[in-house]
């Protein structure tokens, strides 16, 4: 069927142009090594909640419940740009792996003079065997990955190299209900 074989080269079209962006922020974080020539100081809860609300339509449609545990503000240094990304990244993945019905928990609290974000979906583990590839680039957990949910395998990748690149570092565990980031 014609339409169906349209639809389909649009998907691969688009996934495919997905991927060269990724491709690109990697490329643009190896050539500017670090974030020092980007730093300034900007609102991480203002970045994770303007990108919530970009994905309220389809935490709806899912009827996600999200419940957010986050200070006022949480200002740190570094390359905005690139945060965002790494908000996104987290946030978008618990958005499109949590079940329907499930829920997402987002959480910030200040450890030792640093914050601790958290993102943590219900409903779906990530095999304990995967951990150790889970932020290689172009991995991805086959079960939990499907032709409707399917990325590049860049989005971790990226995630741990801009927190690296900030001198932090993104870390993973299977929880009682579900996964947190």
């Amino acid at each position: 069927d014609h339409g169906k074989y349209l639809a389909r080269a649009l998907e691969v079209a688009n996934m495919l142009e997905r991927m060269v962006q990724e491709l690109l922020t990697v490329s643009r974080m190896e050539t500017s090594q670090g974030s020092g020539d980007r730093a300034e100081r900007f609102d991480c809860v203002k970045l994770v909640q303007g990108y919530l609300g970009s994905q309220e339509d389809l935490a709806a449609k899912k009827g996600l419940e999200v419940h957010c545990s986050l200070p006022e503000e949480v200002f740190i240094s570094g390359n905005q740009l690139l945060m965002e990304k790494v908000f996104s990244n987290l946030i978008g993945n618990a958005v499109k792996y949590t079940p329907q019905g499930g829920e997402i928990f987002l959480s910030a609290c200040e450890k030792q003079g640093k914050y601790e974000f958290s993102v943590e979906n219900t409903g779906a583990h990530i095999p304990e065997e995967s951990f150790p590839k889970l932020f290689d680039a172009f991995y991805r957990v086959e079960q939990s990955r499907n032709r409707s949910t399917g990325g590049s395998g860049l989005g971790l990748y990226i995630v741990q190299k801009i927190l690296g690149q900030h001198g932090s570092v993104c870390t993973v565990e299977n929880t009682e209900k579900g996964v947190r980031f």
